[in-house]
């Protein structure tokens, strides 16, 4: 009977370690992702700027 319970403790104990990685796995996997879509969003900003000042008559100084 103590063993069962001993096993059973351990298992759960077990489950709940797996979990809490599982989540910082995928916490930091999405923190990853938002870093290369706000890079992506940077670098498409940047390349439009570019081409707006490009095409943008210039003032005569």
């Amino acid at each position: 009977m103590i063993e069962h319970l001993i096993i059973l403790l351990l298992g759960l104990s077990l489950a709940i370690a797996w979990g809490i990685s599982e989540w910082f796995r995928r916490k930091e996997r999405q923190i990853k992702v938002n870093r290369y879509l706000n890079y992506q969003q940077k670098k498409r900003h940047t390349k439009l700027d570019t081409v707006i000042a490009y095409l943008t008559p210039k003032k005569p100084s």
